[in-house]
């Protein structure tokens, strides 16, 4: 069965080629996968293999995991999965086509139309362990983790003397990264 993800227009795109890497790099995000009606399935506890954080409404943090920078986009969720490697990712997606669950990703949290949210579905979130980034001074390179946000990536480069060209607000996440001396 080929999934789908829907724009913000309402089109179903076939998602079925879409990389992991295209996920936790922040690129080519689709805002929600639909895989059918949902399963009735007890969610508080993670599937078998998953090795990032596993947060359900009765979990003490769960206010704070569906929370996003716009409260209009805050949506609640049947579980947030804080992925912690591509392997994650890929369990989660699973996990939520097994039973039907729609699927958000969720960088930095910054979207005000709730893309990085899923009513009654499965979060994958990328923020908590994959917001790394890493310079390589030489060859004037980032290498930033699909939840980072921008105050990172500034901080990060320029203790290498270097600054980054994007936009004026750093608390929201970077897809793509340029450096500059």
């Amino acid at each position: 069965m080929a999934s789908e993800f829907h724009s913000r227009k309402g089109e179903a795109e076939n998602n079925s080629q879409l990389p992991l890497s295209a996920l936790l790099s922040g690129r080519a995000l689709p805002l929600h996968w639909h895989f059918g009606p949902p399963q009735s399935v007890n969610m508080s506890s993670p599937p078998e293999s998953f090795t990032g954080d596993w947060v359900t409404p009765d979990h003490s943090s769960y206010p704070e995991a569906i929370a996003r920078w716009a409260v209009n986009a805050e949506r609640r969720a049947k579980a947030v999965a804080f992925v912690k490697s591509p392997q994650d990712v890929a369990t989660a997606l699973k996990y939520a086509k097994q039973y039907s669950y729609p699927v958000a990703i969720r960088g930095g949290g910054h979207s005000t139309s709730g893309a990085s949210s899923a009513e009654d579905g499965v979060v994958i979130d990328l923020s908590r362990h994959l917001s790394g980034v890493r310079v390589d001074p030489v060859e004037k390179l980032a290498y930033v983790g699909g939840g980072a946000i921008w105050a990172t990536v500034d901080k990060t480069a320029i203790e290498h003397g270097l600054a980054t060209v994007a936009g004026t607000v750093n608390h929201v996440s970077s897809s793509r990264c340029f450096l500059s001396d």
